[in-house]
């Protein structure tokens, strides 16, 4: 697969010689290997909480292969950008060349909004999951350049959010004890990731930790609920003004003003893709969000997490639900406990929904746990997801618990010492207040992936699911308890290392009426998937497979009479296919010449020849290139050269080019003096902008400015003739 190489870079190695290419190349790669470490060694001893990573918002989607991307405000990418327990580890304020940006699409996903059990079934991830690390080449404006293209495409606007974190470069972390190094919460937009980049080693005696920073959990912040005397609630989905359910997790689809605006509703027990559904009215508990499957098991999945048979007789109770209920099995986070209950009876007994138990009947109508996520090889990395709230009419329910957000740390060296790696899903919070309502669901585990060339010992890595909360009334009446939150994502070099990604427990019931089945309908989190990955390092602005499987020791085109004749000479060619050529009018669309000439894979010096019969006669310039196959089909062009045609062979220059706002125009003697026209065209062939001089000097600045960045071509024409330039704005 060819990697996508950024212009400027291109124009320059199209210069340099075969030695100098090298020269350069060596050059390049001592550069590279110098922005490791850049920010130097860090040692954070003083008890506390820490933030060094940056976050700004995508402005526009991208695709895969292009060269940049746009922020809405590079300024938030700046070291001495200040927040809630931000600190500055950079050693240059601005992001610049060298630095390093990890770049992931957060939400976007599609869901089904059917108003039944299967509401919030993932129908696409579309760009959902992506994400890359990149080596920063320049930067202008908001708009960030990078030496390669994207490996991926990301989506931004609507439902779709995509976000740019700054990564400190430091050539060592020490942690102490009683110190946590975390990131900025999920705010909807930015934040929720932990990343860091060591080129030697990390000690961690205290915390680097991602836990309750990922999608937010549902909130209950309506105070009437549905009458108990109705027992027929199995809202899945609805909006807060038609419904008295509680509300939803957040998720890779969206987060509440999303669901209520252009997924159905925010409410209900229907559970959006990794949000744990909230719970129904009359009080019953909220879902546990959810993450990745267990051990990437997706299936199968109803929203019922696993069921608690740890006390004596519990599997009866769950068996009075239905046959067989105690053992079934559902992935992803558990389920919501049962709806409001006012009379003492026997949960062994009598099952949810008997009239005996007098108020709501103990209905079974929970927010469902939220569903398991697909890693597609481990190519993704997502939040865990919000836990759902528990349903209240008494200013009393408990909210659902946030999801873990994300730990991403590349290390050169070692990683090591006592301390703690986590991503955990927040406990979903417990009836508070008079506590007469229900319980929020437990927020998924997060993700974690640790990449070290070295060893991984001695810390504890941990991505578990929240624990759901309680409901803690205990005389005259019963609530739902919440359901736990699924467990997480870890991927590491090593197994030598503690790792964790448990469900979390359901809560618990403290009522009076239901000692004798504490869990009162609240299942636990299934557990998630670890991995363990082979090291790979982020590329530098050196690795862009630019180095030639050859010596190209020249290239050259010439006219005779109404053909053009190619000519180039090579020596050590190895693992070759062949060449091609392609020609262009304007220096930047080019299609191929027919035919293709076969490589012979020799050390010895060849000569090679091709003839365009049909050249673009009634061009003023045409441009040449070789386009250069390697066996596996990978490959990368040449520099270019150019014919003219014109009767005039005169010749102009620019400069500075690239450029950021003026550039000047030096032009030849024999259009000096004239009626000049200059203008500027994109690459779409649409006049940008155009310059007349009715007696042109022998130089002329332009003022470029106000052009987006980009290639553009200047055409400069008089009575002598028409000549072309390609230039760049960055």
């Amino acid at each position: 697969m060819m990697k996508t190489i950024n212009p400027y870079v291109r124009s320059i190695l199209q210069h340099f010689s075969v030695v100098n290419l090298f020269l350069l190349l060596l050059s390049a790669n001592a550069d590279a290997q110098s922005y490791k470490g850049r920010d130097g060694s860090k040692s954070y001893t003083t008890a506390g909480s820490y933030v060094l990573n940056r976050y700004a918002t995508l402005s526009a989607s991208v695709s895969a292969g292009t060269l940049s991307l746009s922020v809405s405000n590079i300024a938030d990418l700046n070291g001495s950008m200040s927040f809630s327990k931000s600190v500055n580890p950079y050693a240059n304020d601005a992001l610049s060349n060298g630095d390093l940006v990890l770049i992931i699409q957060v939400q976007g996903a599609d869901i089904t909004t059917s108003n039944t059990a299967a509401y919030g079934a993932i129908t696409s991830y579309n760009n959902t999951g992506n994400y890359e690390l990149k080596t920063v080449y320049n930067v202008s404006g908001n708009t960030i350049y990078f030496c390669e293209g994207l490996t991926n495409s990301y989506s931004q606007g609507g439902r779709n959010r995509t976000q740019v974190v700054r990564i400190p470069r430091l050539s060592s972390l020490l942690i102490g004890s009683g110190v946590t190094i975390t990131g900025m919460p999920w705010n909807g937009s930015t934040g929720g990731i932990v990343a860091l980049e060591m080129s030697a080693n990390a000690t961690v005696t205290g915390n680097i930790s991602a836990n309750d920073i990922g999608f937010r959990g549902g909130v209950d912040d309506i105070t009437v609920s549905i009458n108990a005397s109705i027992y027929t609630n199995t809202i899945y989905t609805s909006t807060v003004a038609s419904t008295n359910d509680a509300q939803k997790g957040e998720s890779i689809a969206g987060n509440a003003t999303d669901y209520e605006t252009l997924l159905t509703g925010s409410c209900g027990r229907g559970a959006p893709a990794n949000g744990g559904g909230g719970g129904n009215g009359h009080n019953s508990g909220g879902g546990g969000g959810s993450n990745a499957g267990t051990n990437g098991v997706l299936t199968p999945w109803n929203g019922t997490g696993l069921k608690d048979i740890s006390g004596t007789s519990w599997n009866t109770a769950w068996n009075l639900e239905a046959a067989g209920f105690a053992t079934d099995i559902s992935m992803g986070g558990g389920r919501g406990g049962y709806s409001f209950s006012n009379s003492n009876q026997d949960a062994l007994v009598y099952g949810p929904g008997n009239s005996i138990w007098g108020g709501n009947r103990r209905m079974n109508v929970g927010g469902f746990g939220g569903r398991p996520l697909d890693y597609n090889g481990n190519t993704r990395l997502f939040f865990g997801g919000g836990g759902g709230a528990g349903d209240g009419n008494n200013s009393s329910a408990g909210n659902g618990g946030n999801g873990g957000g994300l730990v991403f740390l590349l290390s050169n060296g070692n990683i090591s010492g006592t301390g703690t790696i986590t991503a955990n899903g927040q406990d979903g919070y417990s009836t508070q207040n008079s506590f007469i309502d229900a319980a929020g669901g437990g927020g998924g585990g997060g993700a974690i992936q640790i990449m070290a060339s070295g060893t991984i010992t001695g810390v504890s890595i941990t991505a578990n699911g929240g624990v759901g909360g309680d409901q803690t009334y205990l005389t005259g009446e019963a609530e739902g308890p919440g359901g736990g939150g699924g467990g997480g994502y870890i991927a590491t070099t090593s197994t030598s290392v503690s790792r964790l990604v448990n469900g979390g427990a359901n809560g618990l019931s403290y009522s009076t009426h239901v000692t004798e089945f504490l869990p009162n309908g609240a299942t636990k989190g299934n557990n998630g998937t670890i991995v363990t990955k082979s090291f790979i390092d982020v590329n530098a602005c050196n690795e862009i497979g630019f180095i030639l499987p050859l010596s190209l020791l020249s290239f050259d085109a010439s006219l005779h009479s109404k053909v053009v004749e190619l000519n180039w000479r090579t020596a050590n060619e190895s693992n070759l296919d062949r060449f091609e050529v392609e020609k262009s009018t304007d220096g930047i669309h080019f299609s191929p010449v027919s035919g293709s000439v076969r490589a012979t894979n020799t050390a010895s010096v060849m000569q090679y020849h091709h003839t365009d019969y049909q050249p673009d006669l009634g061009s003023a310039v045409i441009y040449y290139r070789l386009k250069i196959i390697n066996s596996n089909g990978s490959f990368t062009y040449s520099g270019v050269q150019s014919i003219r045609q014109t009767k005039t062979d005169a010749v102009m220059t620019v400069y500075p080019n690239p450029a950021t706002d003026m550039i000047r125009v030096d032009l030849p003697n024999q259009f000096q003096g004239q009626e000049t026209r200059m203008d500027i065209c994109n690459t779409s062939g649409n006049m940008v902008k155009t310059v007349r001089q009715s007696n042109s000097s022998a130089s002329e600045r332009i003022n470029i400015s106000d052009l987006s960045s980009g290639i553009y071509i200047i055409r400069v024409s008089s009575a002598s003739g028409v000549i072309n330039q390609k230039i760049i704005k960055y």
